[in-house]
Parts: C-alpha cells; structure tokens; sequence
C-alpha cells in the first residue's frame, strides 16, 4: 500500500487516527502526539524516517498505522474545527466592535487553547476579506500576542539553573522584550509630526536595535549546537522549520534596518513610520510563536534525547562562540 518514500502527511491524511496511535504504542514516536510537530514535520518525512525511529521496517509501520484505524481515537472532526474558527471569527468582530479587550481576551483565550496559529490566521484573512481594517487586524494581534505570552509563561519547558537550554529560555524573553520596546517605539513615531520631532524616539530606536543585532548570536548558538546534534539523532525537520524562521525574522530586521539608515531620504515620514511599526508587530509575533515552539517541543525533544556528554559538548562550543549581555549582566 505504501513505500518507503511515501509522506508521513499522505499516511495521516488516509489514516488520521495513526498519528495519536503510533505515540501511543511506541515511545521514540511520542512526538507524533504533539500536533505542532505534525505540522511541521508529516508533511516533510517520509515512512522510511519514521520507521528508523520507531525501530520498525517500514511495512510493521505501515501494519500500526492500519492498525489505527480500529484501535485508535477519533481525531477532532473537521466540523469541529470550523466551529472554533467561526467561533475565532465571533471574538474578533466583537473586539473590532469596541467591546471591552479584557473579556474579549478571555473568551479568545478559552478558544485559541483549542486551535492553532494557521488557524487563528485564516479567521482572520476571511475577517480582512469581509472588509475590517488593518488597524483592526493590528488591534486582535495584540490580544493575541498577550495570549502567546500567557501561555508561553505557563506551559515552557522546566530546566534547571545552569542547563544550557536555561540561557536560552532567558534570552528569548529578553529578546521578546527588546522587541515590545521597539513595536512600542514605532507606534510612538506614528504619532509625531515628523523626522524632527522623531529625533529623540529614533535615538533610542537605534540603540535598541544595538541590542537586537547582538542578540543574533542565540540564533547563531542554536544552528551551530542545538540544531546539528538533534539532527545527530534523526530529528531533521523541527531544526529545519526553526532555521527558516531564524531567516525569516533577519528579513525583517533588516528591513527596520534599511529603512532607518534611509531616514529622512528614502520615505516620506507617514511611510517611514508604517513600514517600521508593521515590521516590528511581524517581527515579535514571528518570534514569540517561535519561543513558543521551541519551548513546548524542540527544547523537550532535546531533553529528551541528548546525553550529558552531548550537552557538556553544547555548553562549550556556545562559550566558543559567545553570548551576548542580558539585561543586568551589562556592568557585570
């Protein structure tokens, strides 16, 4: 029925109790009960991959996943997904509609535990087709960036002082919080009349960005440490979706780059603002989601995987290649 080379998505798709069962049966594919790594890696590993895992060949996969079908739980229908969605969809007109954001971000909260990013953005596109207003898109994203937060607050991965993963856990919540600083900036400079006035608030932004460009190294670390010895075990695409992503969000910081360095040639000052505040709300909810999926999954793949020895391996080829100052360690 299937190969070797055939995509984990394919099998899921025709199976979609499989991926719950085969969590279930065969501890090394406990990932797959986690639906963010559906997500990011059903669609690029194929059963060959996934047997190795499992310390399977490829037709006892192919049996297990058969197999679920009788044996295994109903995954959540697709009618359940358009009602949360539609649901989404209900929160965020009455939030564009001046109600109150407390109780709208708690009844967005209750909802969004339920869905996924792919799917809170969909609600929205079909909300911006409908004709609602960037700036009211802008507005849910702050209500969902508080929910981001919330969750990643309470649902991060737990390690000790002093394990490697802990300085990268501190990092992003600095490097989240140089981020809020620099959104809150940016809408700061949509209120000013112009580059003169801007003066001040631009000072602090490019100090601020100081900041952010070393801050590049967490991402350096991670590639040249974490990501190769995960890939060690056969854990390729979780490192590869945080890869691109690290790409992504450097587009997007030079674009705050250049559009600074053009002050006050290359936009007119309306522009100039814009461009800015749009780039840093992309920016930091690109990265708080991100943290997210590192914490909640790579961080425990990590735990769960790496011996001692592979993490005394990390911890001395991140002091080769440097940290760079958190907030505090400044004058110490």
């Amino acid at each position: 029925m299937y190969g070797p080379t055939t995509r984990l998505s394919t099998a899921l798709t025709e199976h979609p109790r499989a991926a719950a069962y085969l969590a279930s049966i065969n501890p090394k594919l406990k990932l797959l009960g986690n639906p963010v790594v559906i997500g990011l890696m059903a669609p690029r590993t194929d059963l060959r991959k996934v047997a190795e895992r499992a310390g399977w060949t490829v037709e006892e996969l192919e049996a297990a996943v058969i197999r679920s079908d009788t044996e295994g739980t109903a995954p959540i229908s697709s009618a359940s997904t358009t009602t949360l969605k539609e649901d989404l969809k209900a929160v965020l007109r009455r939030l564009y509609a001046g109600e109150d954001p407390t109780t709208c971000k708690a009844q967005f909260k209750e909802l969004i535990a339920k869905a996924d990013p792919l799917l809170i953005a969909t609600a929205e596109a079909e909300l911006a087709r409908e004709g609602f207003s960037t700036d009211q898109l802008m507005e849910a994203c702050d209500v969902h960036m508080d929910v981001f937060r919330d969750q990643l607050a309470t649902s991060r991965t737990v390690v000790p002082d002093g394990h490697p993963l802990k300085r990268f856990i501190r990092e992003q919540d600095a490097i989240i919080a140089w981020l809020e600083q620099g959104l809150v900036m940016a809408r700061t400079l949509g209120k000013l009349d112009g580059y003169a006035a801007a003066e001040n608030t631009l000072t602090e932004l490019r100090s601020l960005m100081q900041h952010l460009h070393e801050a590049q190294s967490h991402d350096a670390r991670q590639e040249n440490t974490l990501f190769p010895l995960l890939e060690r075990y056969g854990v390729e695409e979780p490192p590869a979706i945080m890869w691109a992503e690290h790409n992504r969000m450097k587009a997007t910081r030079d674009v705050i780059d250049k559009t600074i360095r053009g002050a006050p040639d290359a936009l007119s000052y309306a522009q100039f603002a814009q461009v800015l505040a749009g780039a840093f709300q992309h920016w930091l909810e690109t990265f708080v989601q991100h943290a997210k999926k590192e914490q909640e999954i790579l961080y425990n793949v990590a735990l769960d995987l790496l011996s001692e020895k592979d993490w005394q391996e990390l911890e001395q080829e991140s002091q080769e290649l440097g940290f760079f100052a958190l907030p505090g360690e400044e004058n110490t």
